[in-house]
């Protein structure tokens, strides 16, 4: 946690100012705690945390809509959602928007603290109740990506250029590029954040 920035938001003052207190105590940083919705968006226009911490439900946002809106302009930014809301299909939903965690508020705070240092690794964190949902491929939609195709994915999501993909993996740009156009034909993507939303949704990026 020592140095980690963290941006939080939550209508419950109450809740920010807790979470702001204890992540400060463990050496983290909290860049902001926005309330509402266009607070939280004005605010990642001027600071970008290492991981986001949503609530899902709040007086202005529809909590879902809220993570797909962050996950398609910031499509790197780690998103943890920490509700008391539960369920598989919520869950599920939250990391198809997005999502790369979720914790229960009725949790201890370590249990946040543990998933904002899984997300951190480029993982998906999710209580062991929910585990079966974590790295599911989605066997009816018949996609599988080759395991060059899966380490160039990797690197794209790390927003690492053609030239560079080609250069730390000792091949030609045209043959990152073939990959690259495969990868979005298969994942049916058009842009990074599709392609980083279909990647974590097939369990190809879950892993550091």
């Amino acid at each position: 946690m020592q140095g980690t920035r963290l941006g939080i938001f939550d209508d419950h003052p109450a809740v920010g100012e807790a979470l702001t207190r204890a992540f400060t105590e463990r050496g983290a940083q909290v860049s902001f705690f926005s309330r509402t919705r266009e607070q939280l968006l004005t605010q990642l226009g001027t600071e970008r945390p290492d991981v986001l911490i949503l609530d899902v439900v709040a007086e202005d946002i529809i909590g879902i809509e809220l993570f797909r809106l962050i996950g398609e302009r910031y499509p790197t930014l780690p998103l943890i959602a920490y509700t008391s809301l539960g369920s598989p299909l919520l869950v599920e939903n939250l990391i198809r928007a997005g999502a790369r965690g979720y914790v229960c508020k009725t949790e201890e705070l370590d249990a946040l603290c543990a998933a904002v240092r899984k997300v951190l690794q480029g993982k998906v964190h999710l209580p062991a109740e929910y585990a079966f949902l974590n790295g599911q491929r989605m066997a009816s939609d018949g996609i599988t990506l080759s395991e060059r195709e899966i380490e160039i994915l990797r690197l794209i999501a790390r927003e690492q250029t053609s030239k560079e993909i080609a250069e730390r993996l000792s091949l030609s740009v045209n043959t990152v590029e073939n990959h690259r156009q495969h990868i979005f034909s298969k994942l049916n993507v058009r842009n990074l954040a599709g392609l980083i939303v279909e990647g974590f949704r097939h369990g190809y990026l879950t892993s550091s």
